[in-house]
């Protein structure tokens, strides 16, 4: 019997080669039905076997059987059993034709795989999570506020007109005392698992393959070959491989070998997921609700914040920030811990959050959450020689960027600006394509940093430096003044504004930042000066005289902010088509 099956799996073999030598007393098995060749195996057996073996195998033998119909001699039988062993096994090592892999599918992992989809590329997903825990059990989940910059990337790989219905628009920081501070446009918030699901949804609409439960393992990828493993059996040899396998991601020591094992590094900052159920919001307008809002911490508490962001079922997801060594061991369950801290949001927030928060014995549970941050030499490399190229997205490039909530456009505009959108250069798509891609991404990841660094200054909003009463005036009358319709070419604008609305390049963003705060600075301390000097000098409110002062002084600071930033994003074009020279 033992013979008969593995002569089986000769003949499945045979019929699947396409090139190679198939005999049987002069008869090639490919043109004959295997029913009449060997009528006691059954033919859905024969195929169980063929799909076993899968696709792709080819092997060239000549074997001499006896007549057909009959029973081989035992010699026969056993000459040809003691050779099929390595054959055989040999021909299930399936080679699958993927030239893409993408290790993660939470929302920039899904993106990616749908932008190379759509670009000819054959794509798998492997997602170490079950796809129950992806798309139906995520849990809680900080929601998104998406703005322009990763709103790029959806509009590119044609996806954001179906997810738009499913964002809230916020048209502005709006905080605890009722002030409001309006963006230029709307930040939109997203509930991050609704996203996930979405791009999934488009990207196997696409043709993409996910495979769950699966991730990658130390081993998995060949540096020396490019070859990578796909499970007992299985491999492929891709033209890329993404990594978006999050902030404490294996995928990056491939190009990065001499990063220490765990090489995210803790920020100072934490966090706790907290959520205003919908009953807390009912009394709520839509011009209150549809807002990105903001509760600053009083006295002692100065240095912590909570940051809400509206869902379409009126709670709003909540995130409470600090620093990690003040908010050590504070709230513990074993000490009491849900009770203090409701006490604490009554003492350091106004509002009366103690009294309608959710969420409250959940998060003190849990625990503490630290913020990671990656600081990787390269994001984008070529494994040895091999023709394999390896990217890092999101979390697994930069880690989790210091305000949660906005590190989806950072991974959003990498792939759209480091990665995608050079689909659309003219010419072949072989090494020498590739290699300047990898030069690109790095090149591009310095602006990222930038991003991270300026929200670690200011994590609270990402507002402006020189946020005093007094800064916050001159800013306004600056803004009002030299600001335009179009963020692109404006004059002034305000920091949140730079880095999340407009096109300018995110190092360029920063250079222009920096400067608009010195002019600040400047201004400020003349009208401080002219004023006298002393505590009530900070006040914000400016007469007409020292408005028309802000103006004069602005206007000579202002011109040389837009020749700088004209001069810097030329110098940063003339560097990224220098990566394709």
């Amino acid at each position: 019997a033992e013979a008969w099956n593995q002569i089986e799996v000769v003949v499945a073999l045979f019929n699947l080669d396409v090139g190679g030598r198939r005999r049987l007393k002069a008869v090639d098995v490919g043109d004959v039905d295997p029913k009449q060749l060997y009528p006691m195996l059954p033919t859905a057996r024969m195929l169980n076997v063929i799909k076993c073996v899968g696709k792709g195998a080819a092997v060239a033998m000549t074997v001499g059987f006896f007549v057909p119909g009959a029973l081989p001699a035992s010699a026969a039988v056993g000459a040809v059993v003691g050779g099929l062993s390595a054959l055989i096994q040999q021909a299930r090592e399936v080679s699958d034709d993927f030239d893409a892999l993408v290790y993660g599918a939470g929302p920039v992992g899904a993106a990616v795989a749908l932008g190379l989809q759509q670009r000819g590329h054959s794509v798998c997903v492997r997602e170490k999570r079950t796809e129950h825990q992806v798309v139906i059990d995520a849990g809680k989940s900080i929601n998104l506020a998406l703005s322009t910059r990763g709103r790029a990337l959806l509009e590119q790989i044609g996806v954001y007109a179906d997810l738009k219905p499913t964002m809230i628009p916020m048209v502005a920081r709006r905080f605890a005392n009722g002030s409001t501070e309006h963006y230029r446009e709307p930040l939109q918030s997203i509930n991050r698992n609704l996203l996930t699901i979405k791009l999934i949804q488009a990207a196997q609409a696409a043709g993409v393959k996910f495979e769950y439960g699966t991730g990658y393992a130390a081993g998995d990828v060949d540096a020396t070959t490019g070859s990578v493993r796909l499970g007992e059996g299985r491999n492929c040899k891709p033209r890329v491989v993404v990594g978006c396998d999050g902030v404490h991601g294996k995928l990056c020591k491939l190009i990065n070998p001499g990063e220490a094992p765990r090489s995210s590094r803790a920020s100072e900052w934490g966090y706790y997921e907290l959520s205003l159920p919908p009953d807390a919001t009912a009394s709520m307008s839509e011009d209150v609700f549809n807002n990105f809002h903001i509760w600053s911490g009083r006295g002692r508490w100065s240095a912590e914040f909570i940051v809400g962001l509206p869902n379409h079922d009126r709670s709003i997801t909540l995130t409470l920030f600090a620093l990690m060594d003040d908010m050590a061991g504070r709230f513990t369950t074993a000490d009491g811990g849900a009770e203090k801290f409701r006490q604490y949001l009554g003492e350091a927030y106004e509002g009366g959050l103690d009294g309608i928060v959710a969420g409250i014995d959940d998060a003190v549970a849990r625990g503490f959450q630290r913020i990671w941050l990656n600081d990787h030499e390269h994001v984008a490399g070529e494994l040895g020689s091999t023709g394999t190229f390896m990217f890092l997205f999101g979390d697994a490039a930069l880690g989790m960027e210091q305000f949660l909530g906005l590190a989806v456009n950072l991974g959003f505009e990498g792939a759209h600006k480091g990665f995608l959108e050079h689909w659309a250069r003219n010419g072949e798509k072989g090494d020498t394509f590739w290699r300047s891609l990898v030069r690109v991404r790095n090149h591009l990841n310095a602006g990222a940093k930038a991003l991270q660094n300026a929200s670690s200054k200011n994590a609270a909003s990402m507002r402006d430096g020189c946020d005093d009463p007094l800064g916050k005036a001159v800013r306004a009358v600056l803004e009002a003044k030299h600001g335009t319709a179009n963020i692109d070419t404006s004059a002034f604008e305000s920091t949140h504004d730079w880095w999340s609305f407009c096109t300018v390049p995110l190092k360029v963003v920063e250079a222009v930042v920096e400067a608009q705060d010195e002019v600040v600075r400047a201004i400020k301390e003349d009208v401080r000066a002219a004023r006298g000097g002393g505590d009530e000098a900070d006040a914000g409110a400016l007469s007409e005289e020292e408005r028309e002062k802000v103006v004069a002084l602005g206007a000579s600071a202002v011109g040389k902010l837009v020749a700088m930033r004209m001069l810097l994003t030329k110098e940063h074009e003339a560097r990224v088509q220098g990566c394709f020279a």
